[in-house]
């Protein structure tokens, strides 16, 4: 019996060759250099706490932060514990159910997309369509992408997935600059550190 299929706000980004990356002053090291790339076409969501909801009740999941007690409020705070999924805000109090879900893992994100049949996007992926402006660049979401500071310096320019190995995965977005990029262990839980989902645009 398949995985019924929660209703994702699924926005599409047509084929593309266009910059990624920056040669502005104020960019870090790992942001450069600007370098024109080619992304084929996709539609990207991010996930809500119901979509989330329809998971963890229909599969019995459990998050890293439940396991382990609780996330992160802020990057460089203490862990809080009861701060998970379900109150992303850590204060006790429900999150909206059409809110972006907050305090997952990389590795739930991963187990979302296996149930799903989506995928997380590439970090190429969510730069096109956060400088289209076809998604939200406020919301920091896990990339697929293992993190390397220069690895794309010398990467592949159609379709660029990052490197195959690595120890810290990808975070896109809430950054200062469209283009800056974060870096965190898999198993880490951050209160506004959400989920985004990717499927090839169907024709």
């Amino acid at each position: 019996m398949e995985n019924p299929q929660p209703a994702l706000n699924w926005v599409h980004v047509e084929t593309i060759r266009h910059s990624i990356g920056s040669d502005d002053s104020d960019a870090a090291d790992d942001e450069r250099p600007a370098r024109a790339i080619s992304v084929g076409s996709f539609a990207i969501a991010i996930l809500a706490v119901d979509k989330f909801t329809d998971f963890t009740q229909q599969t019995g999941y459990r998050t890293t932060a439940e396991d382990e007690g609780g996330g992160f409020l802020r990057h460089g705070g203490e862990p809080v514990t009861g701060a998970v999924w379900q109150t992303p805000l850590g204060d006790g109090k429900p999150g909206d159910s059409q809110s972006p879900v907050g305090q997952v893992s990389w590795f739930d994100a991963r187990a979302y997309c296996h149930w799903s049949g989506h995928r997380l996007p590439t970090e190429a992926e969510w730069e096109t369509a956060a400088r289209l402006g076809s998604i939200n660049s406020a919301q920091q979401v896990w990339c697929e992408d293992w993190y390397h500071p220069d690895f794309h310096r010398d990467e592949q320019r159609v379709n660029p997935t990052g490197p195959t190995s690595g120890t810290e995965r990808v975070a896109r977005g809430a950054g200062v600059r469209v283009t800056q990029r974060f870096h965190w262990l898999p198993d880490f839980c951050l209160a506004d550190l959400s989920i985004a989902v990717v499927r090839a645009r169907q024709r």
